[in-house]
């Protein structure tokens, strides 16, 4: 709390002695963030809200709930210049907290591309199809129904596969010791660095997450041609996964429909030419594009 007071005493005096056209805030989280509005729209600034709510958080709350945060936004709408919408589910969001499409301005989420496509190698051909599954593990990520659904498949398909968990997490001991098995492999954490090579490695990339606002490793792995396959509540797959196109998405917690659909993984061309259209379609998402769509809010 002190590092926060510091923080916007420190904005207070930058705001006060610049003469600032706008303000970009990420998020509205905190209390910290809300006074930068706040003070923001006093000093005369235009404020631009990014923030990466999905519609789909909304779906499990109450009438209350839905309320408090529809009341929270006609307030914080009346600081905001823009929003700006990371992608289709988040554009939803604010929708539903009654934001008006003059005010919603689009800002692709984007990673950069060029960085991560450096890094694709050839790899070596193998008999083997190889599933890859890099996040926390945490239960809002939900690596459990990836591992239930996996053990599930036919010995057969087992033994023409292997899993590899990248993550760390409250979870990890717990699921190493439940689901002992040769082709399940938990490699803990990899940095940044090293995570291209899984990237490279894997013919198939699973986010099988309960809740997740978007989902950033998506796009990470997209630029290596895979295919994908994430559950329905994660909130870039309405704009970076489609059905039979460069993936496939599964009823959230559905362990049966997952397991059907890492079932349908096991055709080779259909996993190279998945890989292929993910390619296509992340390049329509990079940072170039990004810039134009700001300077055009601008």
């Amino acid at each position: 709390m002190f590092n926060s007071n510091i923080n916007i005493f420190k904005f207070i005096y930058l705001i006060s002695k610049n003469k600032y056209d706008y303000v970009w805030v990420h998020g509205y989280e905190n209390l910290s963030k809300i006074f930068i509005i706040i003070f923001s729209k006093i000093f005369f600034c235009k404020v631009l809200i990014r923030g990466e709510s999905s519609h789909y958080s909304l779906k499990n709350k109450n009438i209350l709930e839905l309320l408090i945060k529809k009341i929270f936004f006609f307030f914080l709408n009346l600081f905001t210049n823009y929003f700006l919408t990371i992608g289709k589910s988040n554009y939803k969001f604010y929708k539903i907290m009654n934001i008006k499409n003059s005010k919603l301005k689009k800002l692709n989420y984007v990673v950069d591309n060029s960085f991560f496509q450096k890094k694709i190698r050839r790899r070596k051909k193998s008999s083997k199809v190889i599933f890859l599954y890099v996040s926390k593990l945490i239960r809002r990520k939900n690596p459990e129904i990836l591992l239930k659904a996996y053990k599930n498949l036919s010995d057969k398909m087992k033994a023409k596969s292997k899993l590899i968990l990248i993550g760390d997490g409250v979870l990890k001991n717990f699921l190493k010791n439940k689901y002992k098995d040769r082709n399940i492999i938990f490699k803990g954490f990899i940095n940044q660095v090293e995570i291209s090579k899984y990237y490279n490695l894997c013919d198939v990339f699973i986010l099988p997450s309960e809740e997740e606002n978007w989902g950033l490793v998506i796009n990470e792995v997209m630029n290596f041609k895979k295919p994908v396959i994430t559950s329905s509540v994660v909130g870039c797959n309405l704009d970076l996964v489609k059905n039979n196109y460069n993936g496939n998405i599964f009823i959230n917690k559905n362990e049966k429909d997952l397991e059907k659909k890492l079932k349908n993984c096991f055709n080779r061309n259909k996993l190279i030419n998945y890989g292929k259209n993910s390619f296509k379609l992340i390049n329509k998402w990079n940072i170039d594009i990004a810039v134009k769509q700001l300077e055009k809010i601008l």
